[in-house]
């Protein structure tokens, strides 16, 4: 992963297998570190891109949730940096 100099856009790219094997180089960016990371992340996994940030935050939560006891009023730091 890297800063772009020009408009300091974040890019990270990665080899990803299609469905017969064959390797394509993709790329994916955001304009944070964070939300170029987890695009990356998704897209090495194989998972849809988040379309817009709304399904970004929505990927986090849950993948924070996943971790952490929702009973016990756990709060996703990701929700409480968007208010």
């Amino acid at each position: 992963m890297y800063r772009r100099g020009t408009d300091e856009y974040f890019i990270g790219s990665a080899w990803v297998p299609d469905a017969t094997g064959t390797k394509h180089r993709r790329t994916v960016g955001g304009k944070t570190y964070d939300v170029a990371e987890a695009k990356l992340e998704a897209l090495i996994a194989g998972e849809r891109l988040p379309g817009n940030l709304a399904e970004l935050h929505a990927v986090q939560d849950e993948a924070w949730h996943e971790g952490h006891d929702a009973e016990a009023g756990a709060v996703s730091p990701y929700w409480r940096a968007r208010k």
